[in-house]
């Protein structure tokens, strides 16, 4: 593949899941069936390794642990996506083409194209807003059903000038809120709608919910492409429940014991 189609591939998904490692990349080519060399992979993201870039940024750890993430990503929200992904399957659209569309930051998918409308609806039959300010208004509303809780989305309407003391509106701005936030793609559930994640896995109960090493990720560790140890660092950090931490905690310990024990063999 071409440069140009490996940024596309990365900025689409970043779009669609926050982050991702390179295990993630290679069941996501996998299963476009598209061809490709690991090491062709591998010379592409050494090739942009912590370079300014538009959009996405590589960075490396031990071995060859790559992640490609967004710039500037805070520390609070590198912890967010790592609690909420764990378990979570990654939606593919039906196509790569279509796939690929979300590399675009300005295209809206079906999901968006209705939560648009019904931002846009709600400001202008509810809000006095100046028309110049309507579209960059909406896109933030867009972007923060996205990533924030409804009620942090709502503390900072006020900036905007926007006023919801009366009850009437602000019931139906919730109503308005909660269908848009329940259909619209987040990185938060790998590019599901949370509507999508719940018919797919049903409701969760997190407090109980046993987390497992995925096979290309347990066979990169073990290949050492990426280092146990420091991904079990960043678990240890990482405010998961108890039970899930437990689980992901025992794996990795035993694949460290299962690379010393190759270690001493060979």
């Amino acid at each position: 593949m071409k440069p140009s189609e490996y940024r596309k591939i990365y900025l689409a998904s970043l779009r669609l899941y926050g982050l991702l490692f390179v295990p993630e990349l290679f069941d996501l080519l996998n299963h476009y069936q598209i061809g490709f060399k690991k090491s062709d992979v591998y010379d592409d993201l050494e090739s942009r390794l912590e370079k300014s870039t538009r959009g996405y940024y590589v960075v490396k750890g031990k071995a060859k642990e790559y992640l490609i993430t967004r710039p500037y990503i805070t520390d609070e929200w590198l912890n967010k996506l790592l609690e909420c992904k764990p378990g979570k399957p990654h939606y593919y659209p039906k196509t790569f083409t279509d796939f690929l569309k979300y590399s675009d930051p300005e295209y809206l998918d079906e999901n968006d194209q209705i939560a648009v409308r019904n931002i846009r609806k709600f400001l202008t039959e509810h809000c006095t807003i100046e028309e110049d300010k309507l579209t960059y208004i909406t896109e933030w509303l867009l972007s923060s059903f996205r990533y924030e809780k409804i009620d942090e989305v709502i503390s900072h309407l006020a900036y905007f000038g926007i006023d919801l003391r009366d009850e009437k509106d602000l019931e139906k701005f919730m109503f308005m809120a909660m269908s848009v936030a329940n259909n619209i793609r987040t990185p938060l559930n790998n590019g599901f709608t949370p509507k999508e994640m719940t018919k797919n896995l049903g409701p969760l109960d997190l407090e109980h919910v046993q987390l497992t090493i995925g096979p290309n990720m347990r066979k990169s560790m073990l290949d050492g492409d990426i280092d146990p140890v420091e991904y079990l660092k960043e678990i240890e950090m990482v405010d998961f429940p108890l039970m899930a931490k437990q689980s992901l905690r025992k794996e990795l310990l035993e694949i460290i014991d299962q690379i010393k024990h190759k270690a001493k063999m060979s």
